[in-house]
């Protein structure tokens, strides 16, 4: 009896409530056909932004493939003739110049697209491999103080080898740590802690000696074997 009272009262509940719902729809109809078409014409817009998305996204990627082919391009002798057939060039620092060019336009094109975020990326990357080491550093400074996680956790890892190619230790080290305090999948941890222990090695060797000891304790042999390599090349 106790469960069928309850059971009714669900119902009758439930009935009210659909009553009610009947009511507003009556009272507010124009209201809801109003909402419904507009619903209707922002299903078509939302439509046709992700079909020009993906249509912009392809030309994005379709561009980033022709830069990074320029990017991948061959490296020839100086008293080698030039194959007409194959892109090359002379120095990486050629190479680098022409591929920025590349990465920069695919980047100002298509600034939304996650191929133009990572051309912007390669564009500093080759900023800094053409030598313009304070446009590069700049670039590499926005990116890793920008919301995208994944790129910006690649630029701190790029700004940290340039510091210490510019004797700033102190602040590639602050980066390995942050990145090793906020991994992501562009930058695990682990390579972070390889990083840092290889930027202690020379002046800390007992730090870079911690951090492998760790590693070499990690689940995945491949970081392990790792770890126990770099040990015994720093015990030497």
């Amino acid at each position: 009896m106790q469960s069928y009272t309850r059971r009714q009262l669900k119902e009758d509940r439930f009935q009210e409530a659909a009553k009610e719902t009947v009511h507003w729809t009556v009272v507010h109809r124009k209201t809801i056909i109003t909402v419904l078409v507009v619903a209707g014409i922002i299903t078509a817009v939302t439509a046709s932004l992700l079909a020009y998305n993906s249509k912009q996204e392809e030309r994005a990627s379709e561009a980033l493939g022709r830069a990074l082919r320029i990017y991948q391009a061959p490296l020839r002798q100086p008293n080698a003739p030039a194959d007409p057939k194959q892109k090359s060039f002379l120095s990486v620092e050629e190479r680098a110049k022409e591929a920025n060019k590349q990465f920069q336009q695919v980047a100002d094109q298509y600034p939304h697209s996650g191929s133009g975020k990572n051309a912007r990326y390669l564009a500093a990357v080759t900023a800094l491999e053409a030598g313009d080491t304070g446009n590069a550093e700049k670039r590499l400074k926005d990116i890793a103080d920008s919301g995208d996680r994944e790129r910006a956790a690649l630029a701190k890892l790029a700004l940290a080898s340039l510091c210490r190619s510019n004797n700033r230790d102190a602040e590639a080290v602050k980066l390995y740590k942050d990145l090793i305090d906020h991994p992501t999948n562009s930058v695990p941890k682990v390579t972070a802690q390889f990083q840092l222990a290889d930027a202690y090695q020379a002046k800390q060797p007992d730090e870079a000696k911690r951090i492998y000891d760790e590693l070499a304790k990690d689940k995945d042999p491949n970081i392990a074997q790792l770890a126990r390599q770099k040990q015994t090349a720093l015990a030497r």
